[in-house]
């Protein structure tokens, strides 16, 4: 790839890794969302220079490297929402910013102090000025709903392998 696949504040979307959530039973959703925040380096095809804010079911939101986030489960893609510079910019910062809080399944999915992954996400873009999935409460947002609410991301899609549920690699091809 000769281009950087994804812009600031564009998500990114992976299934669920095994094990990665510990959900109360009868309640699951099969995906996972980050925030690509910013690039650090010089090679973009190496994806250990793109920077996601995750909030994991495992623990407090964090930053990981493009390629840790996706090799965990089958990449689903980067979505947009079409966001001028500065809000991108406002997206990423707020992110940032998160770093650190607790995972929350739903009282307080979506902030101030504790996130889910999908509710991080909708939080920093309601920040920014923007709305993903509108009037969505803690059961109604999925990182499924944000995936078809926003469009694919320009540029080079990652193609990389990740490990399915067994432990065997496979590769990931995306147009």
């Amino acid at each position: 790839p000769s281009s950087i696949p994804m812009e600031r504040g564009d998500l990114v979307i992976r299934n669920f890794a095994v094990g990665e959530y510990l959900y109360p039973p009868g309640l699951s959703w099969p995906m996972h969302t980050g925030m690509f925040v910013r690039y650090q380096g010089s090679d973009p095809s190496d994806y250990e220079n793109y920077r996601v804010v995750e909030a994991p079911g495992t623990g407090p939101a964090h930053v990981i490297d493009l390629e840790e986030f996706i090799s965990q489960a089958q990449y689903q893609g980067a979505r947009t929402k079409g966001l001028a510079l500065g809000q991108r910019i406002a997206v990423s910062e707020c992110a940032e910013g998160k770093i650190g809080a607790p995972y929350a399944i739903c009282l307080g999915y979506k902030g101030p102090d504790n996130f889910r992954c999908d509710g991080l996400a909708e939080a920093c873009y309601e920040a920014a000025g923007a709305d993903i999935v509108p009037d969505s409460d803690c059961l109604e947002l999925t990182p499924e709903k944000q995936f078809v609410a926003m469009s694919p991301a320009f540029g080079v899609a990652p193609l990389l392998t990740y490990k399915d549920s067994e432990g065997n690699e496979a590769l990931i091809i995306k147009s």
